[in-house]
């Protein structure tokens, strides 16, 4: 028997304002041609020509539309419309690459402990154009939490008992609710990397403006990890990591407001060397730290430009904060 006639998927697509490059996305998904497929493409209330576009595939996919409620509220609703065994959720402009279900598939049949497994991805540009590929890293929840970096990235494939253990995202995140979902959800069971690349992020000049991805981006990197540590009947192995986890979410809330209000920007830095020194002047990390603590705020975005270029040699995936300026939903109303 083969993958794709013992185990049933659905993909999940939500969409707001994507007409141009939706279609991209959908066909990357239909013309793998996986047998029994569940695609659900949720439109979150978009003004372009998203809703024309979708009635092209209307014979293949699965249609949901509802006033903009934002991306996590969307996710949830396809994730509670789905019957798949297995769930992947695909930005609207981030297409699957060939072999995507066939490997992922087989993947997870052969770890049946694994909740997640996640692909390695390649960043691509505005035309679709190869940018960089990038590797994800071995699943470690401890150095997930501890750098702040979702390791889970495009094209995570889900059980549906990861939807009973953890429930949907947290609706009140803008920024952060993949983030945090993984974090809830990795505390149940393990993920695990698919060593293949098999999907994309894409890379665009359509992002927030700068008050909307700064101070409640950074507010929520922060609220996010203290969410976390709030929550009763912790294993005994995690409280020891709060001040480590808490450090690095003030080190990305100094990034995220490092453009828009360096004042601000600083005084995250301060805390994210307060609560954990070591953590806060390793590596790449810790010049930039230093330079928010000891250079005049005016010079602040030389050195964070200096900071991206030293991350991009080493590590080309974008880092949670510049992941989140990626538009893939509407103002909430």
């Amino acid at each position: 028997m083969s993958p794709s006639e013992s185990v049933k998927v659905t993909v999940i697509t939500p969409t707001y304002n994507r007409a141009d490059l939706l279609p991209e996305t959908i066909e990357s998904v239909l013309d793998q041609r996986l047998p029994g497929l569940e695609y659900i493409v949720i439109d979150d209330g978009s003004t372009d020509d998203t809703p024309r576009i979708l009635k092209r595939y209307a014979r293949w996919i699965s249609m949901l539309h509802h006033p903009n409620m934002g991306e996590a509220a969307t996710v949830n609703r396809g994730w509670a419309a789905s019957r798949g065994d297995l769930i992947v959720t695909v930005s609207s402009d981030d297409p699957l690459l060939p072999g995507f279900f066939e490997t992922g598939i087989d993947f997870m049949r052969t770890r049946p402990e694994v909740l997640v497994g996640y692909p390695d991805w390649r960043i691509i540009g505005p035309t679709s154009q190869p940018v960089a590929d990038v590797q994800a890293p071995e699943f470690d929840y401890r150095a997930m939490l501890c750098s702040h970096e979702p390791f889970p990235g495009p094209g995570a494939l889900m059980r549906r008992r990861a939807l009973e253990l953890a429930g949907g995202r947290d609706v009140r995140y803008r920024f952060v609710s993949d983030f945090d979902f993984w974090l809830r959800l990795g505390l149940h069971g393990p993920f695990a990397r698919i060593p293949q690349r098999l999907a994309t992020w894409r890379s665009h000049s359509e992002a927030l403006s700068r008050s909307e991805r700064g101070e409640r981006m950074a507010m929520e990197q922060v609220q996010v990890v203290e969410a976390l540590f709030a929550q009763p009947d912790l294993p005994s192995w995690l409280p020891p990591l709060r001040s480590v986890a808490l450090s690095s979410a003030h080190y990305t809330a100094g990034v995220v407001l490092m453009d828009s209000s360096p004042a601000e920007a600083r005084q995250h830095f301060f805390q994210c060397a307060r609560m954990a020194p070591s953590t806060a002047f390793s590596g790449h990390r810790g010049l930039l730290t230093l330079a928010a603590l000891l250079l005049p705020t005016a010079i602040l975005k030389p050195a964070r430009e200096v900071r991206r270029a030293l991350r991009s040699r080493f590590y080309p995936a974008p880092s949670s904060a510049e992941a989140a300026t990626k538009v893939d939903r509407g103002p909430r109303r």
